[in-house]
């Protein structure tokens, strides 16, 4: 399974303990990078029949946090989470 990287987002606004901008939108993008290398909804993928791919993608906003809720064929989920500002 791909590992999916945290963004730090430190202990309050502006406190200079989170990642900067610059960092925190390249673990965006190696995430969304290692997701969109996952096999395709039904790829039975390397391992034959035992593969997993993606069934679902859905995404959630509850004030500044954005949750995906991505769903494997397998019947297990994934739930990254992102603080936006």
């Amino acid at each position: 399974m791909v590992d999916i990287q945290k963004i730090n987002i430190g202990t309050s606004a502006d406190d200079g303990t989170g990642d900067t901008l610059r960092n925190a939108f390249s673990t965006a993008n190696d995430n969304f990078e290692a997701l969109s290398t996952l096999p395709e909804k039904g790829d039975k993928g390397d391992k034959g029949d035992t593969g997993v791919g993606i069934k679902k993608i859905t995404s959630s906003k509850e004030g500044k946090v954005v949750t995906l809720t991505i769903q494997l064929t397998d019947g297990t989920k994934q739930t990254p989470s992102f603080e936006i500002s």
